[in-house]
């Protein structure tokens, strides 16, 4: 497949074909493959988080570490006058290091010699910014608009999983029924449902607050048949197959710390008839809320060409929303 090249460097984690592309090339030690922005970028950033999150025994404990044979060159390339040196003075002292017995008890020198690199990094970042010089480097050699790659799987993670959608619903109200009996499964959330327009495209929105719908709890259950979000054997699994089946995409976010949201999407796989994937990642941070909230969406739609759709979405909901005890209403915006 042709994809093309952000053009803003943090954007390469958004483009799922992109991303893993570089994680496949990562884990065959092939990425110099690679443009030299993309290249450069990736690697300094995977070893700058790691010491902002955790340190430098962090980057070499974690997969991150199988960026390291990369590293001093990466550091090189980057050619800036202070971390440059930074990076090769790092790369001398755990050269001489097996960095595959950097796990567990970690010898008490190397230890310490990890957290004055740490330190040092700490005021070189304070005092130049190493994001914004990265951000430079990768736009000022910014080469290829476009790379043709292989499509590849995201690999099965505890936070993303394949199923195969056993039940499937072409029914537009159907698919609307389903949905109410989704939510309906769970119980311990109170649900208001908009109908969100915003010119030509439309969404279905339910919106919770008071108690978060359990994100890991819907990734590993989501399909599975003996499964009931309110803990009653029921037809829940079979209405959540219909709906994943009807709509492109669900996107489930909740809210529980008051500023982070996290998000977990159900949408085609791309690679099998009927497959999909369910991952869930972190979505944004810095929006204050001052109570636990989740959103449950479905879209977006488009009026002109799926408008009959949402009429009979609009019909059904208004008229059978209130047979659900913990659905409160339905409405326009």
């Amino acid at each position: 497949m042709i994809v093309k090249l952000p053009k803003q460097p943090d954007k390469i984690f958004e483009n799922e074909y992109l991303f893993n592309y570089i994680l496949e090339l990562e884990r065959m030690q092939k990425l110099e493959t690679l443009s030299l922005n993309i290249m450069v970028y990736y690697v300094l950033r995977m070893f700058s988080d790691e010491i902002n999150n955790g340190g430098l025994m962090q980057y070499f404990t974690n997969t991150s570490k199988q960026t390291y044979p990369f590293l001093r060159h990466c550091g090189g390339y980057l050619n800036h006058f202070a971390f440059s040196p930074f990076i090769a003075k790092v790369c001398d002292y755990f050269d001489l290091i097996d960095i595959t017995t950097l796990e567990g008890d970690v010898d008490q020198a190397i230890f310490n010699q990890a957290e004055r690199f740490d330190n040092e990094y700490y005021k070189l970042d304070e005092r130049c910014d190493f994001e914004k010089v990265l951000t430079d480097f990768y736009k000022a050699n910014y080469s290829i608009e476009k790379i043709d790659i292989p499509k590849i799987k995201e690999p099965e993670s505890k936070t993303c999983r394949y199923f195969t959608v056993s039940t499937v619903c072409k029914d537009a109200q159907e698919a609307a029924e389903s949905y109410l009996k989704v939510l309906a499964d769970f119980s311990e959330q109170r649900w208001t449902i908009e109908l969100w327009n915003y010119f030509d495209t439309y969404r279905i929105i339910a919106t919770t607050y008071g108690k978060a719908v359990d994100l890991d709890m819907v990734l590993q259950n989501w399909d599975n048949q003996n499964f009931s979000f309110c803990g009653n054997h029921n037809t829940s699994y079979f209405q959540r197959m219909k709906l994943s089946s009807y709509f492109g995409t669900i996107n489930i976010v909740s809210g529980t710390d008051g500023i982070s949201q996290y998000q977990m999407s159900i949408s085609p796989s791309g690679f099998v008839k009927n497959e999909k994937k369910i991952k869930h990642h972190f979505l944004i941070s810095g929006t204050q809320y001052d109570q636990e909230f989740s959103r449950i969406s479905l879209g977006n739609l488009s009026h002109k060409k799926d408008g009959v759709k949402y009429d009979i979405f609009k019909s059904y909901l208004e008229e059978h929303y209130k047979e659900y005890p913990n659905i409160e209403t339905v409405f326009e915006s």
